[in-house]
């Protein structure tokens, strides 16, 4: 579910790959169990998702949104989360300043239960995260590429070797943090209808 609450839809196929499994009728009835349970909907065009195949498009509903937005980890005190929150802004400032990465942190905000002053232990810390490229055309394509190549990884969709350069900005700021929770700041739905106080702007 977190997969595709950033994108407008995805086909089939590219579910069948996030999963690793082989099998049509397998995928089709994990989407129908999704589909009956209220967590995915069918989606009428392609949008700006991902699509593979001439298969029908699948989003979250709110329901779905509100699962992928869940958190694992033990509930944590505010004092944990402000540390967590002034070491996200340092990398943020780290990010930008080093030459090494092709996208820059434009801005980081936190909204959800840590804007709630009455609570004092939390589930997750919510942060919205806008990136930008740090240049375009058919230059960067190529800078991308070859990041992605220098990064050593096997990546097992051409879509993943693709955005690498803009995903491992996301997992330096993340740091493996199972108290922060990344949200496309301009893509999830659930961020842009929601109050968010800005902790970092480039």
């Amino acid at each position: 579910m977190r997969r595709v609450a950033p994108l407008a839809g995805v086909s089939a196929p590219v579910i069948a790959d996030w999963l690793g499994e082989t099998d049509p009728a397998k995928v089709d009835a994990i989407i129908g169990k999704l589909v009956q349970d209220g967590y995915l909907e069918r989606t009428n065009g392609r949008g700006t998702g991902i699509w593979r195949g001439d298969r029908p498009w699948w989003r979250n509903t709110i329901r779905g949104n509100a699962l992928s937005l869940a958190s694992a980890a033990r509930p944590f005190t505010r004092a944990v989360a402000d540390r967590h929150i002034a070491a996200l802004v340092e990398r943020a400032r780290a990010i930008n300043k080093s030459q090494e990465y092709l996208f820059w942190v434009e801005s980081v905000a936190v909204f959800g239960s840590y804007l709630d002053s009455s609570v004092e232990r939390l589930g997750d810390l919510d942060v919205a995260v806008q990136l930008s490229p740090r240049s375009g055309g058919q230059e960067f394509q190529e800078r991308c590429r070859e990041r992605s190549a220098m990064s050593g990884r096997n990546f097992s969709t051409y879509l993943d070797s693709l955005v690498w350069p803009q995903t491992e900005v996301l997992m330096r700021l993340k740091n493996r943090s199972r108290v922060i929770s990344l949200h496309d700041a301009k893509q999830d739905d659930v961020v842009r209808t929601a109050v968010r106080k800005a902790i970092y702007q480039r």
